[in-house]
């Protein structure tokens, strides 16, 4: 078995199709300019985040719930999951959530 390896040319990724569009669009750019106009950019920031906040969540966080996932696909492997209709203290949760206004329901 033989391995041949190919050395290819630089290539050189530009966004913009020639150095003069990204100089035209780069000039025609509308920084703002005033302290008021930056506050009302970086509120609108802070409006998604509080929006979409929830949604965003650190690598960590994410890798931890992909591992307790596959855990749990593994545990349950050849038989069907726990069904919780029927757990006196899930329903117990379920009640003390409901009238504490407490229950998340999306």
């Amino acid at each position: 078995m033989s391995l041949f390896i190919t050395t290819l040319k630089e290539f050189r990724f530009y966004s913009w199709p020639s150095k003069e569009a990204f100089r035209s669009a780069f000039l025609k750019l509308d920084i703002p300019n005033n302290d008021l106009d930056r506050a009302r950019s970086n509120m609108a920031l802070a409006a998604l985040h509080a929006r979409y906040g929830s949604d965003f969540r650190e690598p960590g966080l994410n890798s931890m719930q992909t591992m307790q996932q596959e855990y749990d696909k593994l545990y349950y492997a050849g038989q069907l999951p726990a069904n919780n209709l029927l757990n006196p203290i899930a329903w117990g949760k379920f009640i003390q959530a409901w009238k504490d206004g407490t229950l998340n329901v999306q």
